[in-house]
C-alpha cells in the first residue's frame, strides 16, 4: 500500500475546516484521509502553527530523507580532471583505472553534469547526442543517389 504525502490544498482544506468548528470525522470523510492524519494537523494548528508552517516544518524534514549525493575525494578529482585534459572521455579513464575511481561511470557523467567537472574538457564538451543519433556532417549531396544509378 502507498501512502501519499498530505497536499498544500489539503492543508489548507483541514485548517479551514478546523477553525470553522467542523467535526474531524466530517473532515475525513470530506478529504477521504484518515483520523489520524488529521488529528496530527490539527494538532500542530492548536499549537497556535498555521497551515503553512506545517508545510515549512515538512519540507525541512523532506530534506533529510533519500539518499546523500555521491562526494569524491579532491585527489580522485584532480586525477580524473588531469586525464580529462588529455582528451580521454569519463568512461576510458573509467575504464582505464577502474581501481582508483570509486563510483561508477554514469555517477561520473552526472558529478560532471553538476559541475565538479569540466564539461568544456569532455571530449562532446558535455554534450549528449540522442539515441539513434546519425551524424549528418560530411554527407555528399552532390553525389548520385540509388535511384540515379540503377538507370546506368
Amino acid at each position: 500500500m502507498t501512502y501519499t504525502h498530505l497536499t498544500t490544498t489539503e492543508l489548507v482544506m483541514i485548517e479551514a475546516y478546523y477553525k470553522e468548528g467542523i467535526t474531524v470525522s466530517n473532515i475525513c470523510q470530506s478529504l477521504k484521509r484518515s483520523r489520524q492524519t488529521i488529528y496530527k494537523v490539527i494538532a500542530y494548528l492548536k499549537a497556535g502553527h498555521t497551515a503553512y508552517d506545517y508545510y515549512k516544518d515538512y519540507k525541512a524534514n523532506k530534506k533529510r530523507c533519500g539518499r546523500r549525493q555521491t562526494q569524491i575525494t579532491q585527489s580522485e578529482q584532480d586525477f580524473i580532471q588531469r586525464h580529462l585534459e588529455l582528451n580521454s572521455s569519463l568512461d576510458v579513464v573509467k575504464g582505464t583505472y577502474p581501481d582508483k575511481i570509486p563510483c561508477s561511470m554514469r555517477t561520473l557523467y552526472r558529478l560532471a553534469d553538476r559541475g565538479i567537472f569540466k564539461k568544456e574538457d569532455l571530449p562532446w564538451k558535455g554534450k549528449h547526442q540522442p539515441n539513434g543519433m546519425a551524424e549528418k556532417r560530411g554527407k555528399q549531396a552532390f553525389r548520385r543517389d540509388i535511384r540515379e544509378r540503377s538507370e546506368i
